[in-house]
């Protein structure tokens, strides 16, 4: 018997209006100018290291499976019904994507971002064993990136982020560490919510 698939807001609908808000106007005008550049890069690294952690001790056989979590702060109600796979997918997609944009910014390069937010979302087709695979050589190959690619870390060059409108080089480089911060906590709740099937 196959479990229901909940019915949840369509990919892209967005933050509750206040934490949009709040996030918008408060939080992104203010932490990425607060933490040095090496600090939000060591945000993102032990991020990166505690969701691969709690990746693997996830048993293989419930990697793969979708389950149904209470929404946490920072992600929208179509990302509540993924597997433990799919949210090291969805890090790999966005970061990647913030990876580039971070260089190019940093290099006073303006452009307009092709894709939205439901266009990052996982599709689930890949293994447990390629999601960990490709998150931690992207955990790698960013930091390395980051290191030796991007020219000035105060550019105020902006580029649009589909819910905040135009973030400056600091502003995309802080979302990367707490992107990941945010999708370690979905990690954990998915982890508890498994413990539960077992």
């Amino acid at each position: 018997m196959h479990d229901a698939v909940p019915k949840l807001e369509k990919p892209g609908s967005g933050l509750p209006f206040f934490e949009w808000l709040i996030a918008k106007y408060w939080v992104l005008n203010r932490m990425p100018y607060r933490m040095s550049w090496d600090d939000t890069q060591k945000s993102f690294d032990r991020e990166g290291q505690k969701a691969i952690q709690i990746f693997e001790s996830i048993p293989h056989v419930l990697r793969e499976k979708k389950v149904l979590i209470e929404r946490i702060q920072g992600i929208e109600d179509s990302s509540r019904y993924w597997s433990a796979a799919m949210a090291l997918e969805h890090l790999v997609i966005v970061g990647a994507f913030m990876t580039d944009g971070i260089v190019m910014i940093s290099r006073g390069t303006t452009f307009q971002p092709t894709v939205g937010i439901a266009d990052v979302k996982p599709l689930g087709s890949i293994t447990s064993e390629q999601a960990l695979s490709v998150f931690k050589d992207f955990i790698a190959s960013s930091a390395l990136r980051m290191a030796a690619e991007v020219e000035d870390r105060d550019s105020k060059t902006c580029v649009k982020h589909p819910w905040f409108g135009g973030m400056d080089a600091r502003q995309w480089h802080w979302l990367m560490g707490a992107h990941q911060r945010i999708h370690r906590k979905q990690l954990e709740a998915i982890r508890e919510k498994l413990t539960k099937i077992v």
